[in-house]
């Protein structure tokens, strides 16, 4: 499906659709191919009066900004399929039910933690307890995913081991501090809101003993259940293709005083020729990169010749890729989660690096494949046309003809060992940089 022209065609005139008959017209160019009906799509429409409100989405800190990033464009969100199009059509209008969520980064889960234990918020005191008390108000519907997600690399090394943990192994070698958090965690869910509204009281339905059970099976499911387990393969992949293109962001702008057009050649050289693919959300972030350099948020923690030790660097890139990941795992996940026809994701986060990486790649739709769980993101503006502006048509044309696209798709993907073998190369090039002693 994805190497057919046709679905090129398609994508493209998703992200041009205003309306919701242009979205109907998009779909006219694949109804008829194999695999059609397997795809779904939410589209973000200039003239659409529809907008998807979901609780809690105004959470303000104490200067009033929304704390809430969203993935889409907007809240005019159309919903689509060869399926709900034809339910349309027969009956002027189509049931499609619509899940959401606030995802919690790992700060906002931490200081949930903290206020079940009665601990200190030390000077995020005020912006924290506001923060609470919103959310006890406005009982919107929230998971703690990506403080999930970023725990996932403690859990790397079992992912493809023959013998993994059971149940009970799981939890008793989990760490103290992560086990404390999840029980928290389950403990602030049980909160009576209604209650809390009424007289202000916080005590948790769930016991500690109850909450111990219920975060045992959640997360040992999460990381080790039947999906679980093919989802922690895939997240250790995904951390270590983005760990290599970090390193190699890195490497590029702080080894080098080229020119910004010659640095992009090198990145989009080194990603299509080594890991053989195209990461689009990458390679907007490359381009931020090599024309602002340390102004971006994502980057100021790293510069060249750094006072730190070679595993201090590693500490903090790892952690600045979380921060470029989050946003991938969000839409992959985007297509299980939920319980309607469709999930449409927000994150609640204060860190100004991840609400970059959110906001520097606007979704303008995204494209879900239930028989491959393959999930294609479509930007407001197209990767190409900045690439063209940056390196020029010659570039963009080789490389984004349709021959050089279906290339791409037929290629097979790096082994683990050979991510493990190429991560480990710019790895040693990038710290070589970044810890390098000045004289």
């Amino acid at each position: 499906m994805f190497s057919n022209p046709l679905f090129g065609e398609f994508a493209a005139k998703i992200r041009d659709a205003d309306n919701a008959l242009q979205v109907l017209r998009a779909w006219d160019v694949i109804g008829g191919l194999d695999g059609a009906s397997s795809l779904r799509v939410v589209t973000v429409l200039r003239d659409y009066d529809r907008n998807v409100t979901l609780r809690g989405l105004n959470l303000r800190d104490l200067a009033g900004r929304k704390l809430c990033t969203p993935y889409f464009l907007s809240e005019s969100l159309h919903f689509s399929s060869l399926a709900i199009n034809d339910e349309s059509l027969n009956n002027g209008q189509a049931q499609v039910a619509i899940d959401g969520s606030l995802m919690l980064d790992t700060n906002v889960a931490s200081y949930l933690s903290t206020y079940i234990n009665r601990e200190s918020f030390g000077s995020m005191t005020s912006e924290a307890i506001n923060l609470i008390d919103q959310l006890l108000f406005e009982s919107p519907n929230y998971d703690y995913i990506p403080y999930l997600l970023e725990n996932s690399k403690k859990f790397f090394h079992l992912s493809d081991s023959d013998h993994p943990l059971d149940e009970d192994q799981f939890w008793r070698n989990l760490d103290a501090g992560f086990k404390k958090n999840l029980v928290a965690l389950k403990q602030f869910a049980s909160i009576d809101e209604a209650r809390y509204r009424k007289n202000g009281s916080s005590e948790p339905r769930l016991t500690e003993e109850m909450a111990i059970e219920d975060a045992r099976r959640d997360s040992f499911d999460f990381y080790f259940g039947e999906f679980g387990k093919t989802q922690l393969a895939d997240t250790r992949d995904r951390f270590k293709i983005s760990l290599i293109l970090m390193y190699k962001l890195l490497y590029i702008q702080l080894s080098s005083k080229a020119r910004e057009k010659n640095k992009i050649l090198s990145f989009m050289t080194f990603m299509l020729d080594r890991l053989r693919a195209f990461f689009e959300r990458e390679t907007f972030l490359a381009l931020d990169y090599f024309r602002l350099g340390q102004t971006l948020p994502s980057f100021q923690k790293v510069h060249k010749g750094m006072p730190v030790s070679r595993p201090k660097a590693k500490s903090i890139v790892e952690n600045m890729t979380w921060d470029l990941l989050i946003p991938r795992l969000i839409e992959s996940l985007a297509s299980e989660l939920g319980e309607g026809d469709f999930f449409v994701p927000h994150v609640l986060t204060w860190d100004t690096a991840l609400r970059r990486s959110l906001e520097s790649f606007p979704a303008k739709a995204c494209i879900y494949d239930d028989s491959s769980r393959r999930v294609v993101t479509i930007p407001a503006h197209s990767s190409e046309e900045r690439l063209t502006e940056t390196l020029g048509a010659d570039f963009t044309n080789e490389y984004f003809s349709l021959d050089a696209r279906t290339k791409r798709l037929k290629r097979k993907k790096l082994s683990p060992g050979q991510l493990q073998t190429l991560l480990k190369e710019v790895e040693d090039d990038a710290l070589s940089v970044i810890c390098q002693r000045r004289s």
